[in-house]
């Protein structure tokens, strides 16, 4: 099952990590800029951006696991299908994203299997509202 974000409000995420002076690290880890993946209460896409000022970071839910517009229920099986039953966060670096144009009408799908996470970019005609 892919999980979509709106493209907009994933270069929101982008932008706000690349204009950081400083970033959280990964497990310990020195990453630069880039986005953190999380499973907790949904799952959802957040800048990995160091405020000075403590401030929090803003996060996008997945379409698909949304605990602001879905049933626990609802949600909740999607996200254990994703990260189990534990909290979970991936990193994605930019690199990820390098090759895709950065256009209003797109969309972000990233797509989980045992091994690997695919990250793609679908026009709107491919998403389903």
């Amino acid at each position: 099952m892919p999980l979509t974000f709106r493209w907009d409000d994933v270069r929101m995420l982008i932008n706000e990590s690349e204009l950081a002076d400083a970033h959280h690290p990964f497990y310990g880890l020195e990453t630069g800029p880039g986005l953190w993946l999380v499973g907790d209460r949904g799952v959802y896409l957040m800048s990995n951006a160091l405020f000075p000022d403590e401030r929090l970071n803003k996060v996008i839910f997945a379409d698909e696991c949304n605990p602001e517009k879905m049933e626990f229920s609802e949600w909740w099986e999607s996200k254990c299908h994703m990260f189990g039953e534990e909290d979970g966060v991936e990193f994605i670096p930019f690199a990820a994203f390098e090759s895709s144009e950065i256009q209003d009408e797109l969309n972000l799908s990233i797509i989980f299997s045992e091994d690997k996470v695919q990250i793609e970019v679908l026009h709107n005609s491919d998403f389903d509202d």
